[in-house]
């Protein structure tokens, strides 16, 4: 073969090479914006189902029922969420909480207490975990008794897995309690 054609197909050969290097460069370029894309995807999908209410019951039950879920359960978590209320609305579902903390614990019942603030949530022992994590400790508990401030009427009533109470600014923290005898 004459020195030009080799010479000629040798430039050609070298500017293939180049082409497959150019899009193997396209592909991995592609490939590594794609996982970026898929963690940031996942991690957006985890802060999202991390983020939100607690992942509760919407069977409610007789006040009946409610009295002997709280009877028979041995741990209870206490969850006062102060999302989205005023001073004083938080004031009043804290000092809730501890009503119920306190006559539950009366009663020989082992309780766990959780405040939910903003994006964060703090345990008894007052070190703070995200919403996902508290969501699996509150959901270890037996029994929930979930105190939440509103800003609407103050309303009460037992699910399956829960007591939801709903108080407000101007509610009577007094009456947050568990006494032996309910009717």
């Amino acid at each position: 073969m004459p020195k030009q054609e080799r010479s000629k197909k040798t430039t050609q050969g070298a500017k293939g090479n180049e082409d497959g290097r150019e899009w193997r460069g396209l592909a991995l370029n592609a490939a590594i914006i794609a996982a970026v894309l898929v963690i940031l995807a996942v991690a957006l999908g985890m802060l999202t189902l991390g983020g939100g209410d607690i992942e509760l019951s919407a069977q409610s039950i007789s006040n009946a029922d409610g009295y002997a879920k709280l009877a028979n359960a041995e741990t209870i978590a206490i969850v006062m969420d102060v999302r989205g209320v005023s001073t004083g609305t938080a004031r009043q579902v804290y000092q809730c909480g501890v009503g119920y903390a306190t006559s539950l614990g009366l009663l020989g019942k082992n309780i766990s207490n959780f405040a939910i603030e903003k994006d964060v949530c703090i345990k008894g022992d007052l070190s703070n975990t995200t919403l996902c994590e508290c969501n699996s400790l509150i959901k270890g508990a037996d029994y929930i008794i979930l105190v939440k401030g509103t800003n609407g009427t103050p309303a009460a009533q037992f699910y399956e897995d829960h007591f939801l109470v709903e108080v407000g600014e101007k509610s009577d923290a007094s009456l947050c309690k568990i006494s032996a005898k309910q009717n």
